[in-house]
């Protein structure tokens, strides 16, 4: 199923929300950060003993995927303002159809139409 192009107001509706999705996770990473380093001077200061370890340790743990997860996220989030900036916005990698506004809206960093998504998922699933 062939979607409607996007119209300019959609274009500059979704770049905003992508700008703001970008700041706000940029954000985010760079508190965790910050935070990160504070426990690490705070822990320092004191005597740690084996449950103290534990906790950093696991807490670290939970830190570098949440930091993965944000900077993979930040990464799809700036390469779909490029495809904007580019003209390539919405045009779905595989087959080339405009991908729906509505899926735009949930998913602004989509590469594929709701069809190809699901073609593409269905794959991975029986691999």
């Amino acid at each position: 199923m062939q979607n409607t192009p996007l119209s300019v107001a959609q274009r500059d509706q979704l770049a905003d929300m992508l700008a703001g999705q970008l700041a706000q996770r940029q954000s985010q990473v760079a508190v965790r950060q910050g935070q990160e380093s504070f426990v690490d001077h705070a822990e320092t200061e004191r005597q740690q003993d084996s449950n103290d370890v534990m906790q950093r340790d696991g807490a670290r743990e939970v830190d570098g995927a949440l930091s993965a997860r944000d900077f993979s996220e930040i990464a799809n989030l700036s390469a779909a303002l490029g495809r904007i900036h580019g003209g390539i916005y919405g045009i779905c990698t595989d087959c080339g159809a405009s991908i729906g506004f509505a899926r735009l809206m949930a998913q602004p960093e989509a590469l594929r139409c709701a069809a190809c998504a699901a073609k593409r998922e269905a794959q991975h699933a029986t691999d």
